[in-house]
């Protein structure tokens, strides 16, 4: 068995657990139903290299679903695309002087949408004039 088949078989499982939509958990419990068809195949001899697909399938599957982040209204990213909002956070990177702007990362610590204050999470780059020279700690609102 290539680490190539695994990959592959790892990817499949991508696009199943894309396609169906379980949760995590369940992505667990289904691989550890296939464990025992592994000592069965190895008692047996043979078909161990589909059971070791199957799991490399499932675990993949898992991954998928378990890295993908709850987006809910406490995360920055839930209001993209919902008009003007203005964000309150500070600056949690080290500035990056451009030619024509200085970049900043912001950890959002608050936003204000439609006139209702939120509490958020979540990280944003952001494009800013040179002056007011910006600095890393420095609180922020940004529209």
């Amino acid at each position: 068995m290539s680490l190539i088949s695994i990959a592959i078989a790892w990817t499949l499982g991508i696009i199943l657990a894309y396609q169906i939509g379980l949760d995590a958990s369940l992505w667990g419990w289904l691989i550890l139903a296939i464990v025992p068809g592994l000592f069965y195949a190895r008692r047996r001899g043979q078909g161990t290299a589909i059971v070791w697909l199957m799991v490399a399938a499932m675990a993949g599957g898992w991954r998928y679903v378990a890295a993908r982040p709850t987006i809910d209204a406490t995360h920055l990213a839930h209001y993209n695309d919902q008009g003007r909002v203005l964000v309150e956070g500070y600056i949690s990177a080290e500035p990056v002087v451009r030619d024509r702007y200085t970049q900043i990362e912001v950890t959002a610590r608050q936003l204000t949408c439609h006139s209702r204050v939120t509490a958020v999470g979540g990280r944003l780059v952001a494009n800013v004039p040179h002056y007011p020279e910006p600095q890393y700690g420095d609180v922020v609102r940004l529209v």
